[in-house]
């Protein structure tokens, strides 16, 4: 989990529970040193457990709910199915920090495979409404990418969303390393015909860290077939 941000960072925390009667419930808090609650979320994923597992919960930290300088300590209490609850546990601290460090980034700067960081269909990055367009970029995220990315078409300041059909790195990936991206997507019916339009890719890290709008390439929208 990132152990520093400003208020609004999503912070993924991992902790574990046990018991001898089954656990059904969990609370996970994150509190001040003069013990103020900035946030408490119930756990909705905890199933049955009774031997150790692995908990992974997302909180995101109130937007102006602390101070700079802040640290907040995080705290998880669990319940089992008698309704016994076990006491509030300390599973880490959390710093209310200016900025947020280790944005994921989209590198368009071929590392060590050559593959262009250009939407195409071809080698010239156009294609007919309809058809199917891929587009290879690469991605670094230091905490592990999460989905898939999110592409647009951009011209003259008008943005037109575009629906990955599929991708070629799905779910989370290992954190520090960078990674060939290749997703696909059909040109949608609100483009222009003749337009050139930039192409721009956005990925999300674990804890849904947003990288910047990149541009990643240009599509070139051809005539509709004439045979």
């Amino acid at each position: 989990m990132p152990a520093a941000g400003p208020t609004s960072t999503t912070v993924g925390v991992r902790y574990a529970l046990s018991d001898d009667v089954l656990v059904n419930a969990a609370v996970l808090r994150f509190i001040k040193s003069d013990g103020t609650v900035v946030v408490e979320q119930n756990n909705s994923t905890v199933g049955n457990v009774r031997t150790s597992a692995l908990q992974i919960q997302k909180v995101v930290i109130p937007p102006g709910s602390a101070n700079i300088g802040d640290v907040l300590t995080i705290q998880v209490r669990a319940t089992d199915a008698t309704g016994k609850s076990s006491p509030w546990t300390s599973v880490g601290t959390f710093t209310i920090a200016a900025d947020i460090p280790d944005y994921p980034t989209i590198d368009l700067i071929n590392v060590t495979t050559p593959i262009s960081p250009v939407a195409t269909s071809g080698s010239g990055g156009q294609g007919r409404v309809g058809s199917t367009i891929t587009t290879n970029f690469v991605t670094f995220a230091s905490r592990g990418s999460d989905g898939i990315p999110t592409l647009k078409l951009v011209i003259a300041g008008i943005e037109i969303p575009l629906t990955v059909t599929s991708n070629g790195v799905i779910g989370y990936q290992v954190g520090g390393t960078r990674t060939i991206r290749s997703a696909n997507f059909a040109i949608p019916q609100s483009v222009v015909v003749g337009t050139t339009y930039s192409v721009k890719a956005q990925i999300t890290d674990y804890y849904d860290y947003k990288s910047v709008w990149t541009d990643i390439g240009t599509l070139t929208v051809l005539p509709p077939y004439t045979p």
